[in-house]
């Protein structure tokens, strides 16, 4: 079987850099055994002891005592052990310096489902609104029929499927007003307070969406450098 060559730990410069290369400069100074052979001298598979010795994860504190042990005695053990708790210091350190980022995601899609929340109850309460106005004046069919709005649009608003936007809502309203005397106007007001109250949901909901794209692309390039230095699965 080939020896297979021990590659750079893929981490930044530090503590834990120092570690995987303190642990193979020991094997490059006891006759550079096989990994199979390594293997063998701690009762560990090849591929355990070739991820001990390149990372990026660290360790376990038994593995590395063990081998470094078998390698270069007590002094090496020892040595090895004293790396081995700088990085995990380092690594817990990285950890710790993410997490303000993890909880502002959190509190980011927490906001996000709240506005959301928000916004189908501005919509319901405007859905109702509209649905007492229009079967003041003859229904869905008749009120469309004199607003220039298709019945299946209309029908769609009262329902709470969807809200106008602010042009076609106020469309609406000016083809009610042209016909101030053939409707029942009695629910005019109730109606344009439901819209703006709904208009006032919805940019805030805009807010929060922005708010939860910025908190997910940040948490992206934190992923990717996560990946580029072997911290993968850290900040979930």
């Amino acid at each position: 079987m080939a020896k297979r060559r021990l590659k750079r730990p893929c981490l930044p410069p530090g503590d834990r850099v120092s570690f995987f290369a303190y642990m193979q400069e020991l094997v490059l100074e006891n006759r550079d055994l096989p990994l199979v052979e390594l293997g063998k001298l701690v009762h560990r598979s090849h591929q355990s002891v070739y991820k001990a010795l390149t990372g990026p994860k660290l360790p376990s504190l038994e593995l590395t005592t063990d081998l470094a042990q078998k390698l270069g005695g007590v002094p090496a053990r020892d040595e090895a052990a004293r790396r081995w708790r700088l990085a995990v210091r380092e690594e817990r350190e990285v950890a710790a310096s993410q997490e303000p980022v993890v909880r502002e995601r959190a509190a980011v899609e927490v906001a996000a489902a709240r506005e959301d929340a928000s916004r189908q109850e501005g919509r319901e309460t405007f859905a109702a609104a509209l649905d007492a106005f229009v079967r003041a004046n003859g229904g869905v069919q008749s009120v469309a029929a004199h607003t220039g709005v298709g019945a299946s649009t209309l029908y769609a608003w009262v329902s709470g499927k969807s809200a106008p936007r602010s042009e076609r809502f106020s469309d609406f309203l000016k083809a009610i007003a042209e016909r101030h005397n053939g409707f029942d106007m009695s629910g005019e007001g109730r109606l344009q307070a439901a819209y703006l109250e709904l208009s006032e949901k919805d940019r805030a909901k805009d807010r929060a969406d922005a708010q939860h794209w910025r908190a997910h692309k940040l948490m992206e390039e934190i992923r990717e450098m996560d990946t580029r230095f072997g911290n993968e699965g850290v900040y979930e």
